[in-house]
């Protein structure tokens, strides 16, 4: 009995297989005409493993061959002679045949010995790895949980560390339980925001605190040392019943995407540019032919006509300089690249009553209709959203192959407890085809 104590406690602090096979052999040694034990067990992926010694090196090959399962401790069984002649590709007599219980493994383990043993000495060598067989079963269960629960361990870590975009584990004030190499950016913090940003307090707009609040995934853009982000938080629910403590982060940088996207804004307003030009022609004509004609006017009448017809005059070209002034203004406002990130405070009616000059092109062989609300403020990027108008009238025009009527409308609408404003183009175009 204190053998087999013994025996036990020294299983308890084996942390390899091959260690225990070592430590097995030792114990076996006593019983002349045994062989080296053989180790046959499947991993929890589903591999089929066989550990053996070759002189005294313990050697580890995978194998195709299928073992015999179940049942207790079989001596000199034909189907385990055939199993150990197919891995080692030579004879097996006389072999004793051990199953190994693990959870979750019907056929998971059998410890296999060769031997040259007598009845009388096979029945007493029976015993002795009889009285052996759970705490065996106990001990490989154990090593073969901690190389999995190893495995998985190192696979997430390298998987984790693998994504180039940063990835980090924090709870509601912020501390850093886990990130990935990407995140770090070399500094040494408990916070995560001074970890990622070097910053003292949290970076603005980061919505971990919402996402805890609701308990619903969540993202914001936020800027960090020159860089643009789209932060993407997710809650970690443990149990349905407590309150979310804990999200995932996970960091896209945008920066490149978002120039790239400012240099294809730029390049459509160019293109547009070429639309304009047109326009732009026939509305500085007419009031540069006004001001030439006035001039004109003007000399040959200058000595014959009154101080109060000259001034109606004057008045006039002024007037039509200051047209011209305003449309070259509305286009280099159109053109003009957009830098900032920020959304400003908006008149929509403004806009568009300084885009629609630059339309009169378009427009000029349909009708138009414009019914706009005053104090339509809205929250936006001006040129890009006069761009959308001006594309929106555009497209209308063109649609429309005969004459017909473009309407604009603006339009006030509450949902959500949020104030909204309602642009509508609509034409008298065929419309777009159903398929």
């Amino acid at each position: 009995m204190r053998k087999l104590v013994l025996f036990i406690k020294e299983l308890s602090s084996l942390r390899g297989l091959e260690e225990l096979l070592i430590f097995l052999k030792k114990e076996i040694r006593k019983f002349h005409h045994v062989g080296n034990p053989v180790l046959v067990y499947l991993t929890h992926d589903g591999q089929k493993k066989v550990l053996y010694f070759r002189r005294s090196e313990v050697i580890e090959k995978t194998t195709e061959n299928d073992w015999l399962s179940g049942g207790k401790l079989r001596f000199n069984e034909k189907e385990d002679q055939e199993y150990l002649a197919k891995v080692f590709t030579r004879p097996v007599t006389k072999v004793l045949a051990m199953p190994l219980e693990r959870k979750g493994f019907p056929n998971g383990a059998t410890l296999y010995i060769e031997h040259d043993l007598s009845e009388e000495e096979l029945n007493d060598f029976g015993e002795f790895m009889g009285q052996r067989a759970q705490p065996l079963s106990l001990a490989i269960d154990r090593i073969l949980l901690e190389y999995q629960a190893t495995f998985v361990s190192m696979q997430w870590e390298s998987t984790f560390d693998g994504i180039l975009r940063p990835i980090a584990i924090l709870d509601s004030d912020y501390n850093l339980l886990r990130s990935n190499r990407s995140f770090t950016q070399g500094r040494q913090s408990q916070k995560c925001y001074l970890r990622f940003s070097g910053e003292k307090e949290k970076c603005r707009g980061c919505p971990v605190d919402k996402a805890i609040e609701t308990g619903e995934p969540q993202s914001s853009t936020i800027h960090v040392s020159g860089r643009i982000y789209n932060v993407y938080a997710y809650p970690i629910h443990v149990d349905e019943d407590q309150k979310v403590t804990h999200v995932v982060n996970d960091y896209f940088d945008i920066t490149d995407s978002r120039k790239l996207y400012g240099r294809v804004v730029q390049n459509e307003k160019l293109g547009a540019i070429g639309l304009l030009a047109g326009n732009i022609a026939h509305e500085l004509n007419n009031p540069l032919t006004g001001i030439h004609s006035l001039a004109q006017v003007l000399r040959a009448e200058l000595q014959c006509e009154s101080e109060e017809q000259m001034n109606e005059d004057l008045q006039e070209i002024e007037t039509a300089a200051k047209r011209c002034q305003q449309i070259i203004k509305n286009l280099l406002e159109f053109s003009e690249p957009e830098e900032s990130e920020e959304l400003t405070k908006v008149s929509l009616k403004n806009l568009i009553e300084k885009t629609l000059p630059l339309l009169k092109t378009a427009l000029r062989n349909h009708n138009s209709q414009i019914e706009l609300e005053e104090s339509t403020y809205v929250r936006a990027k001006a040129p890009l959203l006069q761009q959308v108008f001006f594309n929106l009238v555009n497209n209308a025009c063109q649609a429309m192959t005969e004459v017909g009527t473009v309407k604009v409308r603006t339009s006030f609408l509450e949902k959500e407890q949020k104030k909204w404003v309602i642009l509508k183009v609509e034409d008298e175009g065929p419309g777009i085809p159903e398929e």
